[in-house]
């Protein structure tokens, strides 16, 4: 129950979550400190994140040893989606993404989050995934982020879900 309240943080927890996945909470991670995102590819699916660092999406990643870090990162999450109902939408949520970000499954960019309001930090938000998500699959989820002040990072759980 406390996971769910965390995954819909700000937002009101649904009676009924249809068919809910949680997502690992060990993700991939790497600052990105000299902008090499286009050029090296790392939203594709079959990028070799191997050399990345293991990170809690539970936590800032500034508390997880990058001290004082302003600035574009990423995080990866491969994972292997169960058999979701073929007439529901398929919905990923997000906890928290401090401060903003592009959200890519499978390599396609599905949703661009921007930091507009003063609580956006620490909001939960959800982006419509059906037409990119592969039910019964391997499928990966890519955010490229950036944290403008402060703490930073994926800090509460991800998950997906039908309706």
């Amino acid at each position: 129950e406390t996971l769910l309240k965390e995954l819909f943080s700000f937002a009101e927890v649904p009676e009924q979550v249809g068919n809910l996945f949680f997502l690992p909470e060990i993700w991939k991670f790497k600052l990105n400190i000299h902008r090499r995102d286009v050029q090296t590819a790392w939203m594709t699916a079959d990028f070799d994140d191997s050399k990345w660092q293991q990170l809690s999406t539970y936590n800032f990643f500034e508390r997880q040893g990058f001290l004082w870090y302003n600035g574009a990162f990423w995080y990866r999450v491969q994972f292997k989606a169960p058999a979701f109902p073929k007439n529901k939408r398929v919905f990923l949520r997000i906890g928290a993404l401090d401060d903003e970000g592009s959200i890519y499954v499978n390599g396609k960019l599905t949703h661009q989050r921007w930091h507009l309001n003063p609580r956006d930090w620490e909001s939960s938000f959800e982006i419509d995934v059906t037409d990119h998500i592969r039910p019964g699959a391997v499928n990966v989820i890519v955010v490229a982020g950036n944290d403008q002040a402060g703490v930073g990072g994926i800090w509460k759980p991800c998950a997906l879900y039908t309706k």
